[in-house]
């Protein structure tokens, strides 16, 4: 387990919630570093909801690398800079955003 002080640079994963602000709507954010993706996890339902998540996500994606570089996280061993989310890169390229929509709308609870 690691402290919830430490460094982002030394865990594989890192939760963040964020709120969208004109929809009252909380999404959860979950930057994986072994894919280099920003998985967002979503029930939102409205007409250009993917947008939205994107646009929320936006700037995370594009400082998060500058924060990386400048902690140390490329000097990490553990983790494959030579796989493919990494190979074709570069250090500040942005991370990409995946969204993984669930639907509970149609509950027969």
């Amino acid at each position: 387990m690691i402290s919830l002080s430490a460094p982002w640079a030394l865990s594989d994963d890192v939760l963040i919630p964020l709120w969208l602000a004109e929809q009252e709507h909380w999404v959860l954010g979950r930057l994986c570093f072994v894919d280099r993706e920003f998985h967002v996890y979503s029930t939102l339902n409205c007409d250009g909801g993917r947008d939205i998540i994107v646009k929320a996500a936006t700037p995370f994606v594009q400082l998060l690398p500058k924060y990386l570089e400048a902690t140390g996280f490329y000097d990490r061993t553990d983790i494959d800079f030579t796989a493919d989310a990494y190979s074709d890169k570069l250090s500040l390229d942005p991370f990409g955003v995946t969204l993984h929509h669930f639907d509970f709308t149609s509950s027969s609870m």
